[in-house]
């Protein structure tokens, strides 16, 4: 299915309708040879891209059992930190063969390309006939995600005592001047030992999140030589077998049966299988049907940060109080609630991410005492799509009413028609942000005079036609009603008047 392949007129041969756009790595092996080595050489001029190929590391030779699954991974690194695609193909040529006399005689290719891809990982034969096929490979098959028309598979177990060469080809796909790299593994086939099968769970089953089942395998003679492997793994997949997040036995003994605990957090899945992989080798099998895992809720955690503290009349602010969490839940998706707190201390909380926010404003009536704190006990609430609740203590404490404060004002000498503005020496502040505003008093002065003062508590004096002697006096005022005054003494020509404007 490659570039200068046959696909789509080999009659029943075919693998699909049209070749694929990328190179084989013997075509890729053989145009690189003509360019280095052979008349290509000779022509053309060579010019340095700069891009450094990858660098590929393939497994260990291995032998394994016949008729058994196998899954071959790749390791590569790129000088210039390129994203790679990868690819594994089986590089052994043999004598000619048709679809009708598709067996393994030794010697033949059993496995075909496939296009390049993220993964370094190539599972033999494809995922698809070991899940729904029970490994047995059909002739033909429609290609993967449509119902028609059916291909040749190209791809055969191996079932006589051979070798496989696998070349495993990683690409840098980099623009103007791409670059590629290889290594090669060889697996020995022995049919002394295989095929190697789970045979148990086969069958749609249930198991109880917390239980203890048994897993059962064909040892197939793998436990001697040649293939000698002495322990295997196993692993549980939710996902019908896309991944395998569940470890039931990192190192079982060979011997054909192991009891496996399924853990208490298992979330549940209808779509679960059962792999039974070689320790140290490269061979495994999976169960045959889906089973069902009836998985026990477990309830979500919070980790409360630290008290919080606030005052009378604060504004309500937004602060990360707690760390919340759910083993089969994804943290943001958690439903949290704040209980307890009275009519006068207004409440609330949400879920950012897994992060609790409270927001919090404590009302002007609540009575706090002189001095210290009131400290209210609220419980935090954290509950799971399940209905599982868990709740903590969160205690809020409450102070006091700050007072608002501002600076002192200079005096100031104005003669009459004259104005002036006067700036406190430090500006209007309140220690619970619930600064309300600023005033002053009179705002008018004899014969047309006029006061004002802006929310920085500069006060701009406009003296009227006659003397504007007399007293000012500032306030600034918060939510809470509480108030701090100054005042600003105004004379004439060094004359003091401190009782006010008459």
């Amino acid at each position: 299915i490659t570039i200068q392949s046959y696909a789509g007129i080999c009659g029943s041969d075919n693998l699909q309708r049209n070749s694929e756009d990328y190179f084989h790595r013997v075509s890729l092996d053989e145009m690189i040879n003509f360019v280095t080595n052979g008349n290509g050489s000779n022509c053309g001029t060579t010019q340095a891209t700069g891009n450094s190929p990858p660098v590929v590391s393939a497994p260990a030779a291995f032998t394994i059992p016949q008729l058994t699954p196998f899954e071959l991974v790749a390791s590569a690194t790129d000088g210039d930190g390129d994203t790679l695609s990868y690819i594994w193909e089986q590089f052994d040529l043999g004598a000619a063969n048709t679809a009708g006399t598709l067996v393994d005689n030794g010697s033949r290719p059993l496995f075909r390309s496939f296009t390049p891809e993220a993964a370094s990982a190539r599972i033999f034969p494809s995922l698809r006939f070991i899940l729904d096929n029970a490994n047995d490979v059909p002739a033909s098959a429609p290609l993967p995600g449509t119902s028609s028309p059916s291909f040749f598979t190209g791809e055969l177990l191996p079932s006589t005592n051979r070798s496989l060469t696998f070349r495993a080809t990683a690409r840098d796909n980099r623009a103007g001047g791409g670059a590629v790299g290889d290594a090669t593994t060889e697996l020995t086939v022995t049919t002394l030992a295989g095929p190697f099968r789970v045979t148990a769970p086969n069958t749609a089953v249930d198991w109880p999140a917390g239980s203890t089942q048994t897993v059962s395998w064909d040892v197939a003679g793998t436990d001697v030589a040649p293939v000698s492997t002495a322990e295997v793994q196993i692993s549980l997949s939710l996902d019908g077998g896309l991944s395998w997040p569940v470890e039931l036995a990192a190192a079982s003994a060979n011997d054909g049966s192991e009891d496996v605990l399924i853990p208490a957090n298992t979330p549940s899945s209808t779509q679960a299988r059962v792999r039974v992989r070689a320790v140290g080798n490269v061979y495994f099998d999976l169960s045959d049907a889906d089973l069902t895992i009836s998985g026990s809720n477990t309830p979500p955690s919070i980790s409360v940060s630290s008290d919080v503290t606030t005052q009378q009349g604060s504004p309500g602010t937004s602060t990360a109080v707690a760390t919340i969490s759910d083993l089969q839940d994804v943290a943001g998706d958690l439903l949290v609630d704040v209980l307890g707190a009275p009519d006068e201390l207004q409440a609330s909380v949400s879920n950012s991410n897994g992060s609790m926010m409270l927001d919090i404003a404590a009302a002007c009536t609540l009575v706090a005492p002189t001095s210290g704190v009131k400290v209210y006990p609220l419980q935090l609430l954290v509950a799971d799509t399940d209905g599982a609740v868990t709740t903590a203590e969160l205690v809020v404490n409450v102070g006091r009413n700050a007072t608002p404060t501002i600076g002192q004002y200079s005096d100031v000498n104005l003669l009459p028609g004259g104005n002036v503005q006067v700036a406190p020496d430090a500006p209007p502040a309140d220690a619970n942000d619930n600064l309300d505003g600023l005033s002053v008093s009179p705002t008018t002065l004899p014969d047309g005079g006029s006061v004002s003062v802006n929310a920085a508590g500069v006060v701009s004096i406009q003296a009227g036609s006659s003397s504007p002697a007399g007293v000012l006096t500032v306030t600034v005022s918060d939510g809470c009603g509480a108030v701090e005054q100054r005042r600003i003494v105004i004379s004439t020509a060094d004359e003091l008047f401190e009782n006010g404007f008459e």
